[in-house]
């Protein structure tokens, strides 16, 4: 993620930070970034907020202090196909020629391993297409069955 390549820009986001928390802005020297391939990573890449952050920066988004609150439908910027991968396809992709390693691979099967992994002893309930009386998990049925089943379709022509 970028927030800044110049120091002007710098200023610009700590501004906006001390405008959210209602705090006196001074200016520092930017952080030099840190290039690695097509990635430019801040200084604070890799460190976590606090949770008192966390709850400052939850504050200042909720309700209608949150700039997309009240916008819905067709106005909303994700909504129908204005999301913002549209046309990111091939070099156009941000993530184009990303080659992930094995050592990270591995460290995001180990997270997702066993009892780590949310859906661990998880079940979909198994129900019966009234239709055609086959059985199974509850979220491919509604998707190919019910409504959808082709022998509902046969049925209603």
């Amino acid at each position: 993620m970028i927030i800044y390549q110049t120091q002007e820009q710098w200023d610009n986001f700590g501004q906006k930070l001390c405008q959210i928390f209602d705090t006196e802005f001074k200016s520092s020297p930017a952080p030099e970034p840190i290039y690695i391939d097509k990635v430019i990573q801040s200084a604070f890449n890799g460190l976590n907020h606090t949770e008192e952050s966390k709850e400052l920066i939850r504050q200042a988004n909720i309700g209608e202090k949150n700039p997309l609150f009240g916008i819905k439908g067709k106005n909303h910027h994700l909504y129908g196909t204005k999301g913002p991968m549209l046309g990111m396809f091939g070099e156009n992709h941000p993530m184009y020629g990303f080659k992930m390693s094995e050592h990270s691979k591995e460290l995001i099967k180990q997270a997702n391993i066993g009892q780590k992994n949310p859906m661990f002893g998880k079940k979909h309930p198994t129900i019966v297409c009234p239709h055609c009386n086959k059985s199974g998990a509850q979220n491919g049925m509604k998707r190919w069955h019910f409504n959808n089943c082709r022998l509902n379709k046969l049925t209603q022509k």
